[in-house]
Formats: structure tokens, C-alpha cells, sequence
């Protein structure tokens, strides 16, 4: 649309600037005209480009898709009522609660080395733990270092199977 309209305009300019006579009379050849006749190519060109808006098909708005979230879990935990953890691989960690819940969190994306060290620890201003936050594994070997940082995903209500 914008390629449309500033061709009709240049070209609108362009007529009304090289008048026929090459501009020896010194008068536009405007003037000679009665005075709405000099704004026609103007309108037109003004014209042009309403009717052109008019006829595109305004875009539907765009609207974010929701959160994954999985299905009846949790956003967060309070940390207090987190028992103990259980690493089970590079990407799950299931947080035994103090009542005897198990939720199991799987991680965005696998954590590396977390399965293998099976120690992490996190850092938070609030009194929960959210499936925004980030973990960090803690590697054992010589003396405790830092290693890779991974979000947490959601906290799932799980029940172990036979041998877990």
C-alpha cells in the first residue's frame, strides 16, 4: 500500500512540476486553472489510497499463546514443606513433600551432570520454589564446585512405580 500511494503522489508531483511549456512563461500551469482544478491530481492520488486501505483485509490481532503447564501440576512449592529431593536423571527430580506427596519435576531441558552428581542447589527471595527458578548442579569431586544452571519445569503429583 505504501509503494502505491507514494507512486501516485510522485507522479502527481511530477506532472504539475514540468508544466508543457518548460517553464518559459513563468507561470504554473496551475494558475490558468480555476482553483479546485489544481488539487485534483492531489484528490485523486488521496482517493487512490482510501480505496486501496478499504479493500485490504485488516489482520486478525495475534493473540500469546498460554503457558505450557502439565496437567494438574504445580507452579510452585513452599520450601518448608519440601522433605527431602530425589535426583533421578539429568532431567528429573521428584521433592518428597512432608506430607507424603511425591511431585515430580521434569526439567525444560536436560541438566548436565545433574543425574550423575545427583546434588543441586537453588537460590530464592521467597519462601517457595517456582517452576521459573534455576538450579544449579553441585560437582563432589575435589572439593564442591559449581556446574551447570537448569530451569525447573512444573511440580507433577507422582506415584513411584514398583521399584522405583
Amino acid at each position: 500500500m505504501n509503494g502505491t500511494h507514494s507512486d501516485i503522489v510522485a507522479f502527481a508531483y511530477r506532472r504539475t512540476a514540468n508544466p508543457p511549456d518548460g517553464g518559459r512563461s513563468g507561470k504554473s500551469p496551475c494558475a490558468e486553472q480555476r482553483p479546485m482544478a489544481r488539487h485534483i491530481p492531489f484528490i485523486t492520488a488521496v482517493f487512490a489510497t482510501l480505496a486501496l486501505a478499504a479493500c485490504s483485509t485488516p489482520e486478525a490481532p495475534v493473540e500469546p499463546a498460554p503457558a505450557p503447564q502439565a496437567e494438574s501440576g504445580e507452579r510452585c512449592v513452599g520450601l518448608a514443606a519440601i522433605r527431602s529431593t530425589k535426583v533421578v536423571d539429568d532431567s528429573t527430580i521428584d521433592f518428597i513433600m512432608r506430607d507424603g506427596r511425591i511431585l515430580r519435576n521434569t526439567l525444560p531441558h536436560a541438566c548436565p551432570s545433574l543425574g550423575f552428581e545427583e546434588a543441586f542447589t537453588y537460590s530464592t527471595s521467597l519462601s517457595q520454589l517456582c517452576s521459573t527458578d534455576i538450579i544449579t548442579v553441585v560437582l563432589q569431586g575435589g572439593g564442591p564446585r559449581l556446574g551447570a544452571s537448569c530451569e525447573l519445569g512444573p511440580f507433577v503429583p507422582h506415584t513411584p512405580i514398583k521399584g522405583e
